[in-house]
């Protein structure tokens, strides 16, 4: 919670907030509109200062020098831009540094079959960097027994109830539609970590 005057906190709740957010009682809408604007809109290239300024200006929060919310608890250590620059290392640097990940990092990337484009990038991109790496097929719930082989798998509990869950998607506090996405990505990922926790398969690029 933030440590707001209590006029800044009585009105951030009535601000009118996102269309599409999920909304429950007593919601801070100068917060939502903070990541609305300040991280969502642009992939977070924006401070959280500079994200309240942002929306301050169109009357969806308090300017941050009248009501800072901060959204870190050291902001000075961890809202800065610089910190996000890019380093500019020496041949010599790069290549300590790949040794390093090659032998700490495991690199995984979990890819639907149906998106080959964004394979070509990835994969392109990773091989450039001399980054070894493993894909981990994605999982598509939409596809006629994707289900089914997700919950074979292990993925899925067997007293997951599907209908139950994209029932209370479907509610103003969750404020989502389909819900099949969402759990395709969560198994995805669940798979990737058990690879992962197995210590790799066979199919890594080298």
């Amino acid at each position: 919670r933030f440590d707001l005057p209590s006029l800044w906190a009585e009105s951030c709740k009535r601000v009118p907030g996102p269309s599409h957010a999920a909304r429950w009682h007593d919601q801070n809408w100068c917060w939502e509109w903070m990541k609305h604007e300040g991280c969502y809109a642009v992939r977070g290239n924006l401070s959280w200062h500079e994200a309240q300024a942002k929306v301050a200006k169109k009357g969806q929060a308090p300017f941050p020098d009248v009501a800072p919310m901060l959204a870190l608890r050291r902001p000075e250590l961890c809202d800065r831009r610089e910190a996000g620059e890019s380093l500019h290392v020496d041949e010599g640097e790069a290549e300590v540094a790949l040794k390093w990940l090659d032998h700490n990092i495991a690199v995984y990337v979990v890819n639907l079959e149906s998106d080959v484009d964004r394979w070509k990038s990835v994969s392109a991109n990773l091989r450039k960097l001399g980054i070894r790496f493993e894909r981990i097929a994605g999982i598509d719930l939409t596809i006629p027994g994707g289900e089914e082989a997700a919950r074979e798998e292990g993925l899925i509990p067997d007293e997951f109830d599907l209908h139950a869950a994209q029932h209370k998607a479907h509610t103003d506090f969750q404020g989502m539609r389909g819900i099949l996405g969402t759990m395709g990505c969560a198994t995805a990922h669940l798979r990737a970590m058990g690879i992962a926790a197995a210590g790799g398969s066979d199919n890594s690029d080298d």
